[in-house]
C-alpha cells in the first residue's frame, strides 16, 4: 500500500494511520483534528490530507522510512527530505539529515550548511558549522556564500573567541564586504557588527590609514565611535587595565589555570637576585619562562589588575640597603612592559592589593632601614599615586587583601602585630577589627568565598619557629578560626595567590631551617 507510486496523498487506513500518526506530529494533529469533525461533515475531503509543497518522491522516501527504519541520503535530495520532515515533524528523519550534513561537511559549504542548520534548529550541527568557519575564517570570508550570510549570523559569527583572523583588519574588512553586498538594506547593521570588530588590536597607523577611511565610520556615528575608543587604547596605555570591555579581550581559545613566580633571591644565602618570571600550568605542575623583569628584585609587591601583572617596589640589591620606588605593568599578550608612575615613597617587604579598579599599598621598609605605616593607591586613570590615610603604626611583612569593596591588613612587623585592621576608601578610614588568634608577621591573607584566610608567616622575631596554623576570618560574626594545619612549615615569606578556590604558596624562607627554600605548597 505505501509502495503505490506518485502518491499525492495520505488516505485514510486505520493500520496505516497508526504508523503514520507514530512517526509524525503533524499527521497525528491532523488525524485527530479530523476525527473530531467526521460526526459534523462527511465528505471525501475528510479521507485524505494534502502535503502541498512536499515532492511524491519524497513522500515516498519517507514512507518507506517509517517503515524500514532506514533511509537513504544524498547531496540531492538532503534539502527536500529535511524541509518535508521538518514540515511534518518527523524527528527521527531530521535527525538522520543532520548526520548526513554533518558527514559532508566541509570547509567549502560550512557556510550554507551553517544556514541550513539555523534554519531546522539543527544545533549541534549548527556549532560545528560555526566552529569549522571560524578555524578558516580567511577563506570562507572571500566565498560567495559569505555574503548571503544573514545578519543574524553574521552577529554570532563575529563575538566569537575561535574566530581565527591573522590581524582583527581582516574581520573589519570582512563585515564590510558583507555590508556592500546589500548596502541600503544592511547599512543599518553597521554599528550592531561593528562592535565586534576589536578596533583596540589593530595598529594605530591602520587605523588612521585604512580604518578611518571607511564610509561606515564617517557616516555611522556608532561605528566613529568605536573607532575612537580604539585611538584613546593606544594613546592612554596607562589605562588599558581599567579601560575593560569585549573589544580588548584578545580572540584565543587558549586558556591555563597557572600560577606565577617573579624574582627573588637564590636558594643560597649569599646567592643573587633574579629577574627571571617563571610560569606553572597547575594542571601539569612545570615551571617554565615566561619573561624578565626590567631589572632585578627582591621583596617586591606583586598585583594583578584588568588582566595585567603590575610589579611593584622591592630591593635591587642582595641586601636591604636601596628600596625602590619603581613600578611596571606587564601585557601578558603582547609579552611587553610598562613604566607607570613611581610610588611617593620607595619600599621593599610590602604587599599590594587591587580594588575597583585600583592599587593599594600598605607599610613596607623604606630608605635607611626606616618601616613607615604609609598607605599609597594608585590610579590608572591618572597613572599616579596618592597617600591615603595610613595603618595605624609603621609596619612591613604585613599581608594584605580585598574584600566586599575594603582593604585588609594583618599582621606585620616592628612591634609583634596580630593587629587587624579595615580600610574603607569611601571614608579614608582605618577600622579595628577582631585581631588574630595568634600574632604573624610574613603572612599572606586571602579573600575566598567571602572570607579572608592568613597562611603561612613567622609566630616570632629572630629565631622563632614559622607559623603552620591557617586562621580564617568571617566578616559578619567579626570572628578568627583555626582552619587546619599545612604538611611542613616552611611558609614565611612566601609568594602567594589564590586560584579556583585554592590558595598556592611559592619559595619563602624557614626560619627553622635558616633558609630559603624552593617549595610550592597548595592549600585546598
Amino acid at each position: 500500500m505505501w509502495k503505490r507510486p506518485n502518491l499525492k496523498h495520505i488516505r485514510s487506513n486505520t493500520t496505516q494511520k497508526i504508523v503514520l500518526a507514530a512517526c509524525s506530529g503533524y499527521l497525528k494533529d491532523m488525524f485527530v483534528a479530523r476525527e473530531k469533525k467526521q460526526g459534523e461533515i462527511i465528505n471525501s475531503e475528510l479521507t485524505k490530507i494534502p502535503l502541498l509543497g512536499i515532492k511524491p518522491k519524497t513522500v515516498d522516501q519517507i514512507l518507506e522510512a517509517m517503515y524500514s527504519t532506514s533511509i537513504t541520503l544524498s547531496q540531492h535530495t538532503v534539502d527536500d527530505m529535511l524541509s518535508a520532515a521538518s514540515f511534518l515533524r518527523i524527528p527521527a528523519v531530521v535527525a538522520a539529515c543532520g548526520d548526513f550534513l554533518a558527514e559532508m561537511l566541509c570547509v567549502k559549504n560550512c557556510l550554507r550548511t551553517l544556514q541550513v542548520a539555523n534554519l531546522y534548529s539543527l544545533n549541534e550541527l549548527l556549532e560545528r558549522c560555526y566552529s569549522m568557519a571560524c578555524k578558516n575564517f580567511m577563506t570562507v570570508c572571500h566565498q560567495k556564500e559569505f555574503l548571503k550570510l544573514r545578519y543574524c549570523e553574521l552577529q554570532s559569527l563575529l563575538p566569537r573567541q575561535d574566530l581565527a583572523v591573522n590581524t582583527e583588519l581582516n574581520a573589519f574588512d570582512a563585515v564590510v564586504r558583507w555590508m556592500d553586498g546589500d548596502k541600503p538594506t544592511r547599512m543599518t547593521y553597521a554599528g550592531r557588527l561593528m562592535r565586534h570588530i576589536r578596533f583596540p588590536f589593530i595598529p594605530e597607523s591602520e587605523l588612521v590609514d585604512h580604518v578611518e577611511a571607511s564610509d561606515y565610520v564617517t557616516n555611522v556615528p556608532k561605528v566613529g565611535d568605536l573607532v575612537r575608543e580604539a585611538v584613546r587604547f593606544h594613546l592612554l596605555a596607562h589605562r588599558r587595565s581599567i579601560f575593560q570591555t569585549a573589544r580588548t579581550i584578545p580572540r584565543t581559545t587558549f586558556k591555563m589555570n597557572a600560577i606565577i613566580g617573579s624574582g627573588g633571591l637564590s636558594l643560597k644565602r649569599d646567592g643573587s637576585l633574579t629577574d627571571k618570571i617563571f610560569y606553572c600550568d597547575v594542571t601539569e605542575g612545570e615551571w617554565k619562562h615566561l619573561a624578565n623583569l626590567p631589572e632585578p628584585r627582591h621583596h617586591h609587591a606583586v598585583a594583578v589588575l584588568g588582566g595585567y601583572l603590575y610589579v611593584a617596589g622591592g630591593d635591587s640589591t642582595e641586601g636591604w640597603s636601596s628600596p625602590s620606588d619603581k613600578v611596571w605593568r606587564y601585557d601578558l599578550w603582547s609579552e611587553e612592559w610598562l613604566t607607570v608612575s613611581r610610588m611617593k615613597k620607595p619600599r621593599e617587604s610590602f604587599q599590594m592589593a587591587a580594588l575597583e579598579m585600583k592599587l593599594y599599598v600598605v607599610g613596607g621598609r623604606v630608605n635607611n632601614g626606616v618601616t613607615v605605616a604609609e598607605v599609597e593607591v594608585y590610579d590608572p586613570a591618572t597613572n599616579s599615586w596618592d597617600e591615603v590615610a595610613p595603618i595605624s603604626s609603621p609596619r612591613r611583612h604585613v599581608a594584605v587583601s580585598s574584600l566586599s569593596s575594603k582593604v585588609y591588613a594583618v599582621g606585620g612587623l616592628t612591634v609583634f602585630e596580630e593587629t587587624f585592621k579595615k580600610y574603607c576608601p569611601a571614608s579614608n578610614t582605618w577600622e579595628r577589627k577582631q585581631p588574630l588568634i595568634k600574632p604573624r608577621f610574613s603572612a599572606s591573607l586571602h579573600s575566598i568565598h567571602n572570607r579572608l584566610y592568613v597562611v603561612g608567616g613567622a609566630i616570632g622575631i629572630y629565631g622563632a619557629a614559622d607559623d603552620f596554623q591557617i586562621e580564617v576570618y568571617t566578616p559578619g560574626t567579626d570572628q578568627w578560626s583555626i582552619f587546619k594545619g599545612l604538611a611542613n612549615t616552611r611558609l614565611n615569606e612566601a609568594g602567594s595567590c589564590s586560584l579556583d578556590s585554592k590558595i598556592y604558596l611559592v619559595g619563602g624562607y624557614s626560619w627553622l631551617n635558616r633558609g630559603r627554600i624552593d617549595n610550592v605548597e597548595c592549600v585546598d
